[in-house]
């Protein structure tokens, strides 16, 4: 049983000036199986890249472009995500590496979970990979506020496994870069 939430990401790089890029959100619901539910906030996240020292130092490092969500569950589950496209410049040609963005995730539900990218981000990349897990022998089923998790983005900061050349060194095309970045949360049959 998956349940899906695809996330379109919209990222700009300019060299200078306002740039803008967008997440936005759709939902996929399984119509087989009614025991688990994601919930995502469908709200818009802006980055805009505005000085030479947001190119250099990037943004969301302090946690200020943020997803709220929830997972509404009768069984164990565990929350997944992956990059559905590449990144591609607005000319369809030039492409960013994912690995620019990145995840941080903090969870505010009272289950007992195992977080992926509490300390440091998990970079994007085209493979799926955990989020949350139930921990050990510990359950996370239960409705969404025993369920509820910030996703937090980062894109050019180059902390964790993210690139190590900061947005400004890789000398990118001034423009929108976009890419879909989806979530699947799938039963725990373990």
């Amino acid at each position: 049983m998956i349940k899906t939430f695809a996330l379109a990401v919209l990222l700009a790089i300019a060299s200078l000036g306002e740039v803008t890029g967008q997440v936005k959100s759709s939902y996929k619901r399984n119509l087989f199986c009614n025991s688990v539910y994601l919930l995502m906030d469908a709200s818009t996240v802006t980055f805009e890249f505005n000085s030479i020292e947001d190119y250099e130092k990037g943004l969301g490092r302090n946690r200020e472009y943020r997803t709220l969500g929830a997972v509404d569950a009768r069984v164990d589950w565990e929350l997944y995500f992956w990059a559905n496209t590449e990144m591609v410049h607005e000319d369809g040609y030039t492409r960013m590496p994912l690995n620019n963005i990145g995840v941080t995730m903090e969870y505010l539900g009272r289950n007992r979970v195992r977080v992926n990218g509490r300390r440091r981000p998990i970079t994007l990349k085209r493979r799926e990979q955990w989020l949350i897990r139930p921990q050990g022998c510990w359950s996370n089923r239960g409705c969404y506020l025993n369920n509820m998790f910030f996703i937090y983005w980062e894109m050019g900061t180059c902390r964790g496994r993210m690139n190590k050349k900061n947005l400004y060194k890789q000398n990118l095309k001034k423009g929108t870069y976009r890419t879909e970045v989806e979530f699947a949360v799938v039963q725990d049959w373990w």
